[in-house]
């Protein structure tokens, strides 16, 4: 075999070792990645924290739930909503919604039965949903311009507290993969408590 010719084998064989190589660092880095990164509500990521017991929050009488999906781009997009009474003492959710910044924004109103908000405030305690706003902050930049976020707002009277008492669940903090699980069920369990529509207003460019 002629000098070149295994010149040529032997930069092949050093070629497919170190396309090797690369290719299985790539294969860890990603595996680390899906191991230690999770999707939040909206399909933003953080960094996930080991499996931990949530601490305790123990809370009295609900008095309003908030709930923000929250937005990653510039087109002014916003969708709030919030569960409260009205002026006759009845549950209603609240959302506003609006696509761009330029669109008016939009108020819908829905009825809500005594029983689903029994329901939802029974998830949130049994559940210990608030402990998650004892977790550790994230170092992600805050990058999203409308982070996605939760507020409970507690009559805590009866446990010796403040008659009005907030409770915030924000993007930016580590969660684990039961943490995103337990938000993806508190989503889906306030999404079914939406009743009948009651009103729905557009508001104008001078309001």
């Amino acid at each position: 075999m002629k000098k070149w010719h295994i010149f040529l084998l032997v930069l092949l064989l050093i070629i497919v070792l170190i396309g090797g190589v690369v290719i299985l660092f790539w294969h860890k880095k990603v595996k680390e990645g899906e191991t230690t990164q999770e999707g939040t509500t909206q399909g933003n990521t953080t960094e996930a924290v080991t499996e931990a017991p949530l601490e305790e929050v123990q809370v009295g009488e609900l008095l309003e739930y908030r709930f923000s999906p929250g937005y990653s781009d510039m087109n002014g997009a916003s969708h709030h909503e919030t569960l409260t009474k009205d002026d006759n003492g009845n549950w209603v959710i609240i959302s506003r919604d609006r696509d761009d910044m330029e669109d008016p924004m939009v108020e819908t109103t829905y009825a809500v039965s005594d029983e689903d908000v029994a329901k939802l405030d029974a998830f949130i305690k049994e559940n210990n949903v608030l402990g998650l706003m004892n977790r550790p902050e994230s170092d992600d930049f805050m990058t999203d311009y409308s982070p996605w976020g939760y507020g409970m707002v507690y009559n805590n009277s009866s446990l010796g507290g403040s008659e009005h008492e907030i409770y915030g669940i924000d993007e930016y903090h580590k969660y684990t993969h039961s943490d995103y699980e337990l938000m993806e069920e508190l989503d889906r369990l306030f999404e079914d408590i939406h009743g009948e529509t009651i009103s729905e207003v557009t508001e104008s460019e001078d309001e």
